[in-house]
C-alpha cells in the first residue's frame, strides 16, 4: 500500500527505463518529476495548438480583407 497521498502505477520495462533516461537528461531526481514536467509540457503544447489554429483564422480574415480591397469590393 503506497504512502498516503500517492498512487502506484505499472510501466512497461522499456517505459521505466525511457523515464529515466528522460529524468537523467533534464537533471530530474525523481520519475515523479518527469511524469508532471511531461504533463505540463502537453498542457503548453496544447494551448500552443489552440493559439496557432486562432492566429491562421486570422491570418485567413486578413487575406480575405486584403484579396477584397485588392479587387476593390467592401466587406
Amino acid at each position: 500500500m503506497p504512502p498516503k497521498g500517492y498512487r502506484h502505477i505499472s510501466l512497461k520495462e522499456n517505459v521505466y527505463k525511457r523515464l529515466e533516461d528522460l529524468a537523467s537528461e533534464l537533471g530530474f531526481t525523481s520519475l515523479n518529476d518527469v511524469v508532471a514536467y511531461l504533463i505540463d509540457a502537453f498542457g503548453v503544447m496544447s494551448a500552443i495548438g489552440l493559439l496557432d489554429e486562432k492566429l491562421n483564422k486570422v491570418i485567413g480574415m486578413l487575406n480575405e480583407l486584403k484579396g477584397a480591397k485588392k479587387s476593390g469590393t467592401k466587406t
